[in-house]
């Protein structure tokens, strides 16, 4: 599930390159620790798009995460709200999160006025996207970690 600037998909995602018109996707996590665990929480979830608030109000999308720590290959994927206790013993030098929108059902007729213009001329701007599909990418969040 981790994302670089060369993943792509078959419809628009937003956050990646040029999908969108306008909109975009952010998450602040909220990190503390506190009794040698590292706690992460949701915190706050950003949504600038109106077709992809209205769907992750309806719960038809809803948030992932992917928490890496490559020195100690901890890995973990979080689906929904985020509320993690992690031992500071399985990591080391920093943590990284990663943020996506994904699907909770398959989304017939999937469209938007702000996708990029391209997927109108040479296409019909219409897709199915399946249940767990990325359909918003936040980016990463680096969490260096003092020993």
């Amino acid at each position: 599930m981790s994302v670089n600037q060369n993943y792509s998909m078959p419809y628009p995602v937003l956050g990646l390159g040029d999908d969108y018109k306008e909109g975009y996707f952010n998450i602040v996590p909220k990190i503390q620790v506190k009794d040698d665990y590292l706690h992460i929480s949701q915190g706050d979830v950003e949504i600038v798009n109106d077709t992809l608030v209205e769907l992750y109000e309806n719960k038809k999308i809803t948030t992932a995460y992917k928490i890496l720590c490559s020195s100690t290959l901890y890995s973990k994927v979080v689906i929904g709200e985020m509320k993690e206790k992690i031992e500071v013993s399985k990591l080391a030098n920093q943590v990284l999160i990663e943020g996506f929108l994904i699907t909770t059902e398959d989304i017939v007729g999937f469209t938007d006025p702000d996708f990029n213009d391209d997927y109108f001329e040479f296409g019909n701007g219409v897709f199915d996207v399946d249940k767990n599909s990325i359909i918003g990418v936040a980016g990463k969040q680096e969490i260096p970690l003092v020993q």
